[in-house]
């Protein structure tokens, strides 16, 4: 499976839902991942639980929506590009 840390999962026996926050591999060549459920304010710490690989389900991660705007260079701007206008004079620091 491809369970990162991090990644929000399901366990599919017990339901439980949260982040994997940590990995083991054992010598027996069984993996486990300690899922942590979301704290919620006002509830008393719940820790987290050792789950074997094979029981979790990564959950979806939502698409997030990105409005991208196109940027106009202000009246003036050189850009520095290959394409850019070439400055007068010579290097910086020489007497060209």
């Amino acid at each position: 499976m491809s369970i990162l840390i991090g990644d929000k999962v399901t366990d599919k026996i017990s339901g439980l839902t949260g982040t994997t926050t940590a990995r083991v591999e054992y010598i027996t060549k069984c993996v486990q991942y300690l899922v942590t459920p979301k704290w919620k304010q006002g509830e008393t710490f719940s820790e987290g639980h050792w789950i074997d690989e094979i029981r979790l389900k990564t959950v979806p991660k939502k698409k997030i929506a990105v409005k991208r705007k196109r940027l106009r260079h202000a009246p003036g701007h050189r850009g520095a590009g290959p394409h850019a206008p070439k400055r007068a004079g010579g290097r910086v620091g020489t007497s060209e």
